[in-house]
């Protein structure tokens, strides 16, 4: 097993079976969509390659970011890519990392998402939270009944007394960093 470091980060390692994060997730998108594309920096563009080449998913679009700014900069990129092949289509942007144990659930509630997506709107996909974390992310959505709800407010990096608070308030998520937008959007993203 390799050791997690800046060159080789978690999402490329085979932390739970044979495949690594990354190749998780190209192969949890590759069942819902023919375009795949991958942001990533100039030193992990080899690795991506190769891990692609290993599940089979060679025909995959790399943009290579020119130097690591953050995520914001990093799914700006895509619309802009998307725009000039299909710009009706619809965009999932999702980190590498994360370890979804039930890949027909997720794929169920993506396509759920995408039925309801409208123009211009974002969808971002919430967690269940179950204990009081501070480093993360929260959402916060109306009580309707509808699949897609309101985001009323966003709470970055909570203390501990009003994770505490949020934990408490079933209309709150923790944020996955999961995202789906149109392409047409033209990289223009709300401020959170």
């Amino acid at each position: 097993m390799a050791t997690i470091s800046k060159n080789y980060p978690k999402e490329f390692i085979d932390l739970i079976d044979q495949d690594s994060l990354f190749q998780k997730s190209a192969l949890r998108l590759r069942h819902l969509s023919n375009q795949l594309i991958i942001v990533t920096n100039n030193d992990h563009r080899s690795l991506v390659r190769h891990q692609l080449h290993e599940i089979g998913t060679e025909k995959a679009d790399v943009i290579i970011e020119p130097e690591g700014k953050n995520t914001a900069h990093a799914i700006l990129a895509a619309p802009h890519h998307v725009n000039h092949s299909d710009p009706d289509a619809i965009m999932l942007v999702m980190p590498s990392d994360h370890y979804i144990p039930y890949p027909q659930l997720f794929s169920v509630m993506i396509n759920k998402a995408a039925s309801n997506l409208s123009s211009g709107q974002i969808i971002c996909f919430g967690i269940k939270q179950d204990y009081p974390k501070t480093a993360s992310g929260y959402i916060k959505f109306d009580n309707i009944n509808d699949p897609v709800k309101q985001v009323l407010e966003f709470t970055e990096n909570p203390d501990i007394a009003t994770a505490q608070e949020l934990l408490l308030d079933d209309r709150n998520l923790w944020n996955s960093g999961i995202f789906m937008m149109r392409g047409d959007q033209n990289g223009e993203l709300p401020v959170l």
